[in-house]
Order: C-alpha cells, then sequence, then structure tokens
C-alpha cells in the first residue's frame, strides 16, 4: 500500500507521498492555485515515515535500511531547506512513530535488542533529550523475526497504544503484541493478543484509542478470498470474540475502527472501491453482520495518514476517506444513509440497522455539543476568574493610590508648618 500524508495548514493542503525510489514528493495545493512540487531526497532511501506539521516546518521520523532518521523541512522556503538527524543507527528499527503533546516532540520506532523486542521512545524538549526504552522480556526473538506491521494511537489522557505484528520467518510464526505506555511512566504493560502458524497469511491490524477505558483492536487474517475479522476490546481474552467472516476476491483488506462513545463501528477498506462496515451497539462486545457499501471509482477511496490536532497536541492517525486534493474523511452520517452523501449504488439497509446509525450519529452530536458547552462553560469560569483577578487588583491599586494621596496631604502639611515657623530672610548681590 502506497503510504501518503495529508496535512493542513495556512499555506494550504499538504500531500507528502512516498516514491518508489525511497524519496518523499511534497506537494502544496492553495485553493485553484497550480501545485507546488518539491522532491526530497535523503542520505538513504525511505522505507516508511511519520510526519507532523508545526510553525512551517514539517517533522518526519523516517526508517533507512541502516537505521531510523529525524528530518525537519521548510515547506515555505524556495531553497531545499531541511535538517537531518540520526535517532537510531540499528539496521532492525522500523515502524518510525512521531508525535507532539505540548512542548516535547516524541519519536517512536520498534526494533530488536539483545533478541528482546523493544519499542524506544526518544523525546525532545526546549533541547534537552531524553530515551526509554521498553522490552517484552518474556520470549527471546532470533536473526529472522521482524516486525512487520505497527499500529498506534494517543488516547486524551496522553496513554501510547501500540499493536504489534511480529513475523518468524524460521517457523512462521506470526503474533499480535499490545504495549500500553503513560509518557511519565518509566515502565510498560505487554500483553499477548493473537497468534497463528498457518503459512500463507497476510495480516492487517489497527488499534483506536477510546476516549475512556482501554483501546479497541481489530485485525484481518487474509487467506484466499476469505477473511476473517477479529475485534477485541483492550487485554480481555481474545478466545471469545467472535471472529467475522467476510468474503471478496482476491483483495487486500486494510482495517479502520471508528469509535462513538459508547458504540464502535468498523471499516473494512477492500483494495477496490468497496467498503464493508459492521456496528456494535455494546461497545464491541458484539457484532452485526458486514454491511458492504459499495463507492464510485472515481471517489478514490483509501486509507492515508492524517493527524488528530488540538491546541498543543499533534497525533497521527490513519484515516479513512475520499477525494484529492481535498480529503474528506468517512463520517458516521456518511454510513447512517449512504446515497445522502456517496455516489454509490445503494446497499440494502434494514430500518434497524438505518435506526441503530441513526441513534449512533445523534449521539456523536450530542457528545459533541456538550464537550462544546463544557469547553465554553469552563472559558466563562476562566474569563470570570480572571475578571474577579483584575477586580481584585484595581481595587489594591485605588487603595494604594488613596494611601499616596494621604500621604502627599500630610507631607504638604509638616512642610506648612517648617515654613510658617523660620524668619524671613533676603539674599543680597554684592558687586
Amino acid at each position: 500500500m502506497r503510504q501518503e500524508v495529508c496535512l493542513y495548514s495556512s499555506e494550504g493542503v499538504h500531500w507528502v507521498e512516498l516514491q518508489s525510489d525511497g524519496s518523499l514528493l511534497h506537494s502544496l495545493y492553495r485553493g485553484v492555485e497550480q501545485v507546488k512540487q518539491h522532491l526530497w531526497r535523503f542520505s538513504s532511501p525511505v522505507k516508511q515515515f511519520s510526519a507532523i506539521l508545526l510553525h512551517g516546518h514539517l517533522h518526519m521520523l523516517m526508517a533507512y535500511e541502516p537505521g531510523v532518521y529525524y528530518a525537519r523541512c521548510s515547506v515555505t522556503a524556495r531553497t531545499d531547506e531541511k535538517q537531518e538527524l540520526r535517532i537510531s543507527r540499528h539496521p532492525s528499527s522500523s515502524n518510525p512513530y512521531l508525535f507532539n503533546l505540548g512542548r516535547t516532540l516524541y519519536f517512536g520506532f520498534t526494533t530488536i535488542l539483545n533478541q528482546k523486542f523493544t519499542y524506544v521512545l526518544r523525546q525532545v524538549e526546549q533541547g534537552r533529550w531524553r530515551e526509554r526504552s521498553f522490552s517484552y522480556i518474556r520470549e527471546d526473538y532470533g536473526a529472522n523475526v521482524h516486525i512487520e506491521q505497527a499500529s498506534c494511537d494517543i488516547s486524551e489522557s496522553g496513554t501510547l497504544y501500540g499493536l504489534f505484528l511480529i513475523r518468524n520467518g524460521d517457523t512462521n510464526r506470526q503474533q499480535l503484541m499490545l504495549l500500553e505506555l503513560d509518557m511519565e511512566s518509566e515502565e510498560a504493560k505487554w500483553q499477548p493478543v493473537f497468534s497463528s502458524a498457518q503459512a500463507g497469511q497476510s495480516w492487517s491490524i489497527t488499534v483506536s484509542a477510546a476516549r475512556e477505558g482501554d483501546p479497541y483492536l481489530a485485525w484481518v487474517v487474509h487467506n484466499g478470498i476469505t477473511a476473517t475479522v477479529y475485534c477485541t476490546r483492550g487485554r480481555q481474552d481474545t478466545n471469545s470474540c467472535i471472529p467475522l467472516k467476510v468474503f471478496f476476491q482476491n483483495q487486500f483488506f486494510a482495517p479502520r475502527l471508528t469509535i462513538a462513545g459508547e458504540h464502535g463501528l468498523f471499516l473494512s477498506i477492500t483494495g477496490s472501491s468497496w467498503l464493508a462496515c459492521a456496528y456494535s451497539s455494546n461497545g464491541g462486545k458484539d457484532w452485526g453482520t458486514f454491511m458492504e457499501v459499495p463507492f464510485a471509482r472515481e471517489s478514490r477511496l483509501r486509507i492515508i495518514q492524517g493527524v488528530r490536532s488540538s491546541e498543543h497536541d499533534h497525533v497521527p492517525v490513519s484515516l479513512l476517506g475520499t477525494g484529492y486534493p481535498c480529503f474528506r474523511p468517512i463520517e458516521l452520517i456518511d454510513l447512517f444513509h449512504p446515497f445522502l452523501t456517496m455516489n454509490t449504488r445503494g446497499p440494502s439497509i434494514q430500518d434497524d440497522v438505518l435506526l441503530h446509525y441513526a441513534k449512533l450519529q445523534l449521539g456523536v452530536l450530542h457528545e459533541f455539543a456538550s464537550g462544546r458547552i463544557a469547553a465554553w462553560q469552563e472559558e466563562m469560569m476562566l474569563l470570570e476568574e480572571r475578571l474577579l483577578q483584575e477586580e481584585h487588583a484595581l481595587q489594591r491599586l485605588e487603595t494604594y493610590i488613596e494611601e499616596m494621596e494621604r500621604e502627599q496631604v500630610r507631607v504638604l502639611e509638616q512642610l506648612h508648618a517648617v515654613g510658617s515657623n523660620l524668619a524671613p530672610f533676603g539674599i543680597r548681590l554684592i558687586q
């Protein structure tokens, strides 16, 4: 799958695409103006990369054959202005994940150190660097073991969740591992999730951090024309999950999980313009049957890397959507009634499914409105507190001015008393 990154700024829409020769093509679209493109080449061909946009610079964490490197490139300068810094020289380092929380820039990647699967997290804040390594010590991995895939997400509380697919080339064993890491902790929680030793399988994995509680995990095991979809929440026993079957002709699946409060929607996209989705009304414990939603081929339905941004945080996330250069993520309203918002050939949707999607959409709108109201209330409280502080400061200033006026009157009275007691005198000029 071609790796693409779509970012938005005041300059326009930025697309960064990994080329076949390992270079990165940056395209800037400004409305109806002609696109501006620049090809970035680095010290080695890029295999994987993660990117965010901060203060007019594109920050990228890239996996080369020799290791992992960080680059900062200007998106406004006319010249090839870029800086490159080595983060890891170990050749097994891969799956870069770059994100920003507050004033801190984090560099995450996977590697095999001393036959242990290790997740390395480096960070820099105002020029101060820090590095932490978290190894899974319960199992040794030989030279023919590599981390084939990785999916990461950051929860609202600042917890990093990583889902990793580890493949053993000697035994053909494929293992899913879940990492839970608090940003300030010195220890990580590891949990084996799933494993299989069947040959001829291709996998796709994804993790989505829930707003509250454990994250949602999903993975697709593709074998021939059959794909088995697994979905679970957090570290619960995956054997209790009912696998879902979906049949397509020779397609590779890339799953995407969307969370809406206590409800969840699982989206599975094929290599074509077909979308398969199933819904859950109890937070992922039980799932309905798959529903296929066909899109027009011109919609260019695909999964890219976008960024979930707040005032101080920038977290890369996988997005499923349509459109180029203006990318539009798929929303719940599109699945609530696809004919209204997408150019589709109209799948048969039962009334109970539409009703469930309507409830989901209303829940999302209610949650959004509640969040905005809570944010406004917090802003009002801060403004009232600031106004109260300014009133107190003004009162203190008025009291100080009154004291100064009284002191001025007292000093003038003393000067007048001293002046009245002095005898008159004169100055004679003698020439």
